[in-house]
């Protein structure tokens, strides 16, 4: 599991998912912390890829919720978070993604997608249950990607350059957030 091949948002996501093991005083890392980071971000790429693979956002939280709260917590005065069997599987996947994808850096979606993929784990039963269909899911990844691939640490950036520099005026309007003319 080579880190450095980890795009920015994929390192920063997972920074989110050490923390929230550590405030949440789990011993191990898991997949779960990986999907509750995701969806705790409020990505909106992340919720747009998991509606469109079939997904009901609703019902992941809900059930999220109930088999986080399930795991064990450990007391004492400073919890150091060991990344578990799972989650390591779940990463060493999604870097085999992104190689056969041709991407030279992990995503954030391809974290998902290996999520998904990776059978026997909390997270992937979750999204199974929830209608979340890996096939799907990869379809969504690619009609987001457009056939561009992660060749930069900072490549995730590009993928969707229309919303991230641009206002969507006509949603706007549709809001009923613009000034009359």
């Amino acid at each position: 599991m080579d880190f450095e091949k980890l795009t920015t948002r994929s390192k920063e996501l997972l920074q989110d998912v050490i923390n929230l093991a550590a405030a949440n005083r789990n011993q191990y890392i898991t997949p779960l912390h990986m999907l509750k980071a995701m969806l705790d971000g409020k990505d909106e790429v992340i919720l747009n890829l998991l509606l469109k693979a079939g997904g009901s956002i609703t019902q992941i939280r809900d059930r999220l919720e109930t088999e986080f709260a399930k795991l064990p917590k450990v007391e004492g005065s400073s919890v150091q978070s060991l990344m578990n069997q799972d989650f390591t599987n779940m990463i060493m996947e999604a870097e085999k993604l992104a190689d056969k994808s041709g991407d030279k850096f992990v995503t954030v979606e391809r974290i998902l997608q290996a999520m998904a993929m990776t059978a026997g784990n909390s997270a992937s039963e979750i999204l199974t249950s929830c209608g979340v269909n890996a096939v799907k899911l990869n379809q969504a990844i690619n009609d987001y990607r457009k056939g561009r691939i992660a060749d930069s640490a900072s490549s995730e950036y590009n993928f969707d350059e229309l919303t991230t520099y641009t206002i969507d005026i006509t949603q706007k309007a549709r809001e009923g957030k613009l000034d009359p003319v």
